[in-house]
């Protein structure tokens, strides 16, 4: 065995430390990608909900019975806790963390927050929806929810290589 042999002597740990990995070449760019994308529709479909005012919720659950089913199936699934913001927030915290790979988690849970925020700021002009600080604190509860699979297989990523 030859320790002059460069491949030897870093496997060895005699040329210093080995190179971190970086976050982002853990995740196939193919990945980021489709994640992008869909955080994209999630996002719109975020800012419609939070922009029609009741009525007009009213009318598409009306007319769309598969939408009103299946937010009738969601709300039921706890009814103390609005279960809708909780699928969304916690599906666009999921996305986020997939579409950005390279962010930290702090960032990702500012932005995530900066979003919360807006959403129930801006409900305060629609008609015959409220404005709740709970419900902020509910959407960044449920988006770190979220974010906490991607985090934990990347932690156990980095871990195992």
């Amino acid at each position: 065995m030859n320790l002059d042999d460069p491949t030897l002597a870093s496997q060895a740990g005699a040329a210093g430390p080995m190179p971190a990995v970086e976050i982002g070449a853990m995740q196939p760019g193919w990945l980021t990608a489709l994640a992008r994308v869909a955080l994209a529709l999630a996002l719109l479909v975020v800012i419609v909900a939070v922009l029609l005012p009741n009525s007009q919720l009213a009318e598409l659950r009306i007319a769309s019975p598969w939408l009103s089913n299946a937010i009738s199936r969601t709300e039921e699934l706890w009814p103390a806790v609005d279960m809708v913001h909780v699928v969304m927030f916690s599906g666009v915290g999921l996305l986020t963390a997939l579409a950005f790979p390279a962010v930290g988690l702090g960032r990702l849970l500012l932005v995530l927050f900066v979003l919360a925020a807006a959403t129930e700021f801006v409900q305060i002009w629609i008609p015959g929806r409220t404005s709740s600080l709970f419900e902020v604190l509910l959407d960044v509860a449920a988006a770190a929810i979220g974010l906490l699979p991607v985090f934990m297989f990347r932690s156990l990523a980095r871990w195992a290589a």
